[in-house]
């Protein structure tokens, strides 16, 4: 595990300007939280026609009494956008139809270890010459950087009031099982926020995460029903 600005501040060195060379995730960056569905579908249809929708309506994830008043449901819904030609996704989830969690992910061959660390250091370096976090954090943007069996992560601690968090992670995940071996490699990038949306970290709240799947699986499992 690693503490510090000493590799990511490498990483912005050499990366410089193509910390956010892709549109969408300018887009994203600025899609605020508390927005609706309507706004990140508007969004996505209008600017990045490349990117097709899963579903006409926010598929429902889970819902769950507010433990603090019963007499308050939080509706967790998700947004998804494929683009089939660079194997990208787009995952946007709301509270009542508040946006509190968005991510953006890659797939990869199995074999393709430097496209794979060459994605997850432009990730790392999004949050790093993002002039606010630079801003709040005086120029020392702070992360944790951990290795697991099937990959690595750095989360990026970016606000903090009690319960409350805002933070980000970036990564990478080998799809695996005993039975096949390797299958390919997510590379991903995520923000979420339990401010101001009734939301706080003592709940069981639903996370964006890698799936244990290839790009050509992931719709169904997204979305059930939408492929054969």
């Amino acid at each position: 595990m690693k503490k510090g600005i000493t590799l990511l501040a490498v990483m912005a060195l050499s990366l410089g300007t193509m910390a956010q060379s892709e549109p969408f995730i300018k887009a994203l960056v600025k899609l605020e939280y508390g927005s609706t569905v309507l706004d990140g579908a508007m969004l996505m249809k209008k600017d990045f026609p490349e990117f097709r929708q899963l579903s006409n309506a926010p598929v429902l994830i889970t819902a769950f009494m507010n433990p603090y008043d019963e007499t308050k449901k939080f509706n967790i819904e998700a947004f998804y956008f494929i683009n089939d030609k660079n194997m990208e996704v787009i995952q946007l989830y709301y509270v009542n139809n508040a946006l509190y969690e968005k991510s953006a992910m890659w797939f990869y061959h199995k074999d393709s270890v430097a496209a794979v660390e060459k994605k997850y250091m432009k990730c790392n370096n999004t949050f790093i010459s993002n002039p606010k976090l630079l801003a709040a954090t005086e120029g020392k943007v702070k992360f944790t950087e951990e290795s697991y069996d099937l990959g690595k992560r750095t989360i990026f601690p970016v606000e903090k009031q009690g319960k409350n968090v805002r933070e980000g992670e970036t990564g990478y995940k080998l799809v695996y099982t005993p039975e096949t071996g390797g299958r390919g490699v997510w590379v991903y990038m995520k923000v979420f926020s339990t401010m101001d949306n009734g939301l706080d970290v003592s709940m069981n709240i639903p996370h964006i995460a890698p799936p244990n799947l290839v790009f050509s699986e992931i719709e169904q499992a997204l979305v059930p029903g939408t492929k054969e």
